[in-house]
């Protein structure tokens, strides 16, 4: 049975990794479960050796034996990237996945977990289609349940576009475009400067709004619509390999009550979560123009808030605790998912 989640949060503190630590509180509290602290060790010499000792065959099973042997029952532990080395114990939550990932090294890794949950349908199903011998089952990212009772109605939308996270190329040129002939827009955008993460308008410059997650749920609040698009698109394909999961970002601008313009490949990603039921998929200039034109005089109403809810609801964090409490009991009863 399942008796923890490990988290990395005294060692992982980029804001990328704020919604994971969420998703632990979240789950934490859903199941009933303890957040322990994974051990770290490091990047220094004795880290050095530690990873060069972990390909090898017989420290592997040593590490294994010890692990499982310090651990009773077994722990969910988010995994942002593919690791080298996985404890049996450990049911892995594996966040991105690129297709350049050697399978290999893959199996290798995770071929002694019990279960290993892959937060991408594509991938999952690429996975299939290698004929991956690890246990795998698909288990989408979520949104935490406190975003879903907010009052971002009674926010004055201020911001006409925010491109949030990492900046597409496409989208960016659209907006260039549109400024040129709309100065008086006002667009938010996320840059890195000096190693550090900022929110940049297109009137005020620097905004010097830090990138806690409040902040950024109250830029959001604030904006009318967001862009959003898959990270393996528009120049994308060198980081992802091509796969195009869909994040959480997109129902954290949905949660906020933005109009969603995107950029997405239609795979099994997009049509788990029902994407052409909720947002545009833009193809061309002109079709962002027009519609950024009828979006920004559009007014929200009530059945906005109940559509927004409907479609986030299948999406929660909570309902995906359940869905992993049926997980492993399945795989405690020895049955088939």
């Amino acid at each position: 049975m399942l008796e923890s989640i490990l988290t990395n949060r005294r060692h992982q503190t980029w804001p990328s990794w704020d919604i994971v630590h969420e998703w632990e509180e979240c789950l934490s509290q859903e199941l009933n479960l303890p957040l322990l602290h994974l051990s770290h060790s490091g990047n220094g010499f004795l880290g050095r050796v530690n990873n060069r000792l972990s390909s090898l065959p017989f420290y592997r099973q040593l590490r294994h034996w010890r692990s499982s042997a310090a651990t009773h029952g077994i722990a969910l532990v988010f995994h942002l990237q593919p690791h080298r080395y996985v404890p049996a114990h450990h049911i892995p939550v594996i966040i991105d996945f690129w297709k350049h990932q050697n399978l290999n090294e893959f199996i290798s890794a995770y071929k002694s977990c019990a279960l290993v949950l892959i937060s991408s349908r594509e991938v999952y199903d690429y996975l299939l289609d290698k004929g991956c011998p690890v246990n795998i089952e698909h288990w989408a990212l979520s949104l935490p349940d406190k975003y879903l009772n907010h009052e971002a109605l009674l926010v004055e939308k201020d911001i006409d576009i925010i491109q949030p996270g990492r900046q597409n190329q496409v989208f960016s040129g659209y907006v260039d475009g549109l400024l040129k002939a709309q100065p008086n827009l006002h667009y938010v955008y996320q840059k890195q400067t000096g190693g550090e993460l900022c929110y940049y308008s297109n009137q005020y410059g620097n905004m010097q709004i830090g990138v806690t997650r409040k902040d950024y749920f109250s830029l959001l609040a604030r904006s009318k619509i967001a862009l959003y698009s898959s990270p393996g698109l528009d120049g994308g394909k060198h980081r992802t390999g091509g796969f195009n999961p869909v994040t959480p970002r997109l129902l954290e601008c949905i949660s906020q009550y933005c109009h969603v313009l995107s950029r997405y490949e239609n795979n099994s990603d997009a049509q788990y979560y029902q994407l052409k039921d909720k947002c545009l998929n833009i193809k061309s200039q002109g079709q962002f123009i027009e519609s950024v034109d009828g979006l920004i005089k559009s007014r929200l109403t009530q059945q906005d808030r109940i559509d927004n809810y409907n479609f986030l609801k299948p999406h929660s964090t909570k309902l995906r605790a359940r869905q992993l409490r049926k997980l492993i009991l399945n795989l405690a009863s020895g049955g088939n998912s």
